[in-house]
């Protein structure tokens, strides 16, 4: 068995036939089947299920995927490495929470662009849970999320620290208040948003549970909605403080503070711990720890 043989098999696993996986790898069927023959002979066990609409994997071949896959990401790691120059060159992929780009990234990424124009930067919005998957699945070369982050194959370090308030109509007098004595709504992000988590946290501690969770997809639309008086919402303070939400939200919307313990959000930037650090990884880090 080698490096080859489980290509061939990943190929067959992905495109579910010889046929296909012929015309992926241009070669013959007969040579695709006639490798997979010989690797399941090697390893002692059928890795497909055959019938004329194609294949299918086995449990044993369910087990060799993943390897099969580690196997391949180490080669191409080892050629981006030896190939590699120490100017920063090629793709970097880097996801960020919408509003940490929004609030935080714009000049980072501008100094980048500036610095390093031969590095194809591209940047992937979502919550920290999606991020954090994303990294671990190798899509990221790393990400900007909420700490705590304790998966023990990733390192972080810190970058920003976000104070949390609310954002409500600035006819009430407190959040909780509102919220109990009226039919007001909470609007949050997607589920895997740490501020959502916060949010649901800090109520679930005031016996505020009876409430409509509404999932917005950007915080101009949440901040729409509170501006115009049908519920709350958790974000971070610096958006008050930006002159853009001054000009369109600061007539309608009041912001409330919390205790310390409550507002203080860190943000880290995770990477895989046993990820190579390429000059535009490493050349990108180096911007954000400053």
């Amino acid at each position: 068995m080698n490096a080859s043989d489980l290509q061939v098999f990943k190929v067959v696993a992905n495109e579910g036939g010889m046929t296909k996986a012929a015309q992926v790898l241009n070669t013959v069927q007969s040579n695709i089947t006639a490798r997979i023959r010989i690797l399941e002979e090697e390893l002692g066990v059928p890795l497909f299920y055959r019938d004329k609409k194609g294949v299918k994997l086995t449990s044993a071949g369910e087990r060799l995927i993943p390897y099969a896959e580690k196997i391949q990401e180490l080669l191409a790691e080892a050629k981006e490495i030896v190939s590699q120059t120490e100017v920063p060159q090629g793709a970097l992929r880097i996801g960020s929470p919408e509003t940490t780009a929004a609030l935080r990234l714009s000049n980072i990424l501008s100094d980048y662009g500036k610095k390093h124009s031969d590095v194809d930067l591209s940047l992937v919005i979502g919550t920290s849970e999606f991020l954090v998957e994303n990294v671990l699945n190798r899509n990221l070369e790393g990400a900007f999320v909420s700490s705590p982050v304790s998966d023990s194959l990733l390192t972080s370090f810190p970058v920003f620290q976000e104070e949390m308030v609310f954002y409500m109509p600035k006819t009430a007098k407190d959040p909780f208040s509102f919220l109990r004595n009226q039919k007001a709504k909470v609007y949050v992000f997607c589920t895997g948003c740490s501020y959502r988590r916060r949010l649901e946290k800090i109520l679930t501690e005031q016996n505020i549970t009876q409430v409509k969770m509404m999932e917005m997809g950007s915080f101009d639309g949440i901040l729409a909605c509170v501006g115009a008086g049908l519920g709350v919402t958790l974000l971070p303070k610096a958006f008050s403080e930006e002159k853009t939400w001054k000009a369109r939200w600061s007539s309608n919307i009041a912001v409330y503070g919390l205790k310390k313990s409550e507002a203080v959000v860190p943000t880290v930037f995770v990477r895989r711990k046993d990820t190579f650090l390429s000059p535009a990884l490493k050349s990108f880090m180096d911007i954000i720890e400053k």
